[in-house]
Parts: structure tokens; C-alpha cells; sequence
């Protein structure tokens, strides 16, 4: 296992690879205003991967992230954002990029529609769901009980939030919020139990876009992986020490 905390900035050049050790599937991993950009520039319907090196079991994971916009209904709507642990370096299968073959990872699907009043606004609907991907090659699909669901909580473009994602032992954590607010207590979107947890892995981000274009996608900064504060016990929780500012 690897030794904690490890942090990641990306800072440096535009157009620059991502920091030596990442394992990108299906490329598209550049530094953009010192930030790590995930996308595959130009085109649509695609997805692309990063596991970091590291290996870890119980890992607290923080990350700041932010996207550039909405699809606008003539180019495509549709996004979808991972943030996983426990996984191998290796994708899903080959027309999805974005997600690893073994793991939890945490979807978060951003589905904007145009308003009825046409005034070229937009808003926006979230899904944000766990899923155990066992390493045959399957997605069975979001797991039951509390592995997230459908909710309104917004992701606006331009906008920077922090997302923390804590996996301790069985215990599977995950919750984001506007990175300009404090982090939220005994709040947790996704907070599930496996009856059979998974082997120790990487951390995993994963993008997807159902549209083209040079200003489409996902970045990433501030990056802290470090052992678990300690676990949620039902009633209050510490959430100082993986804020990076």
C-alpha cells in the first residue's frame, strides 16, 4: 500500500500530459489553466479515465472540480462524472472509457434541458448513485439502499466545488458542495455498507460528454488522498483537514 497524504496540483503548462504515474484510458488528460482537464477536445459522445498510482484500503479522498458548461440540446446534453476508489487501472470495456472495471465509483449524471420560456437559460437535473463494478466486465447497475438517487443539486458551470469521497473498511461515503461554502456535516448523498467489500486499489476520475467542442468538459485541482479522519458514527462527524484552500 502506498504512504499517505498525497496531494496533486497540476500545475504547469497548457496542453502539458498530466503528472508522470496516472493511467489514462483513451487519452485526453492535458493541464488547462493549471488545472487537470479530462476530455477528449473536438468530440462527442466519449469518455476518458485517470487512476492515480497509489493503492490504498480505507482512503479519504478530496478533490476540487469544476465544468465549463451545459450542453445546449443541438451539440448534446448529457455528462457523466466518476469519482471511484478501490479500482484497478483497467476500463470498463472499450466503449466506456470513463468508468474502471472494478470498484465503487460514484456517478454523478448532469442532465440539462432547455426552459420552456426560451430564454436560452438552462437548468439542470442530478443523479448522483453508487456503483460496484466486481471485475468481470459487468455494471450491475447502481446498488440499493442508500447509494444515492435522483436529487437537485446543482453543479453550475464556472463554478469550483469540492467533492469527498471516504471509504473505511465496508463503509462507502460521498458528498460535494460549492467549494467558496464550508464543508457540510452528518451530509453524505451516497452512504452505503457492503456486505462484501472490495480489495484495497486506485482512485479513479472518470468524464464522459454527449457533446464536441473545444470548451466541453471537466476540471480537476487541489487533489488530497489521505487516511480517514474517522467514520461517520450516525450522529456527528469531523470534516476539518481535507479542505485545501
Amino acid at each position: 500500500m502506498t504512504a499517505v497524504p498525497i496531494t496533486e496540483s497540476w500545475t504547469g503548462s497548457d496542453g502539458a500530459p498530466w503528472p508522470a504515474g496516472w493511467t489514462i484510458t483513451n487519452g485526453g488528460a492535458t493541464l488547462r489553466g493549471n488545472r487537470g482537464d479530462l476530455n477528449i477536445d473536438g468530440q462527442g459522445n466519449v469518455g476518458t479515465g485517470a487512476a492515480h498510482p497509489a493503492v490504498l484500503t480505507d482512503t479519504d479522498v478530496a478533490l476540487t472540480f469544476s465544468m465549463d458548461r451545459y450542453g445546449n440540446g443541438t451539440d448534446g446534453w448529457d455528462s457523466n462524472l466518476w469519482f471511484c476508489a478501490r479500482t484497478g487501472t483497467a476500463r470498463l470495456k472499450a466503449d466506456a472509457s470513463d468508468v474502471p472495471n472494478t470498484g465503487y465509483g460514484v456517478r454523478i449524471y448532469i442532465n440539462p434541458h432547455a426552459q420552456a420560456n426560451g430564454d436560452g437559460t438552462f437548468v439542470a437535473w442530478f443523479i448522483a448513485e453508487l456503483h460496484r463494478f466486481p471485475g468481470d466486465g459487468t455494471d450491475p447497475g447502481k446498488v440499493p439502499g442508500d447509494g444515492g438517487g435522483f436529487f437537485y443539486k446543482p453543479i453550475n458551470p464556472g463554478v469550483d466545488y469540492r467533492m469527498r469521497l471516504r471509504v473505511i473498511g465496508n463503509r462507502v461515503q460521498f458528498r460535494y458542495w460549492p467549494l467558496s461554502e464550508a464543508e457540510p456535516v452528518n451530509e453524505w448523498i451516497v452512504d452505503w455498507t457492503d456486505p462484501a467489500p472490495l480489495p484495497g486499489g486506485h482512485f479513479w476520475i472518470g468524464t464522459w460528454t454527449g457533446w464536441g467542442g473545444n470548451s466541453r468538459g471537466f476540471r480537476f485541482d487541489d487533489l488530497l488522498i489521505t487516511a480517514p479522519v474517522r467514520i461517520w458514527d450516525g450522529s456527528t462527524e469531523q470534516a476539518a483537514a481535507l479542505r485545501v484552500v
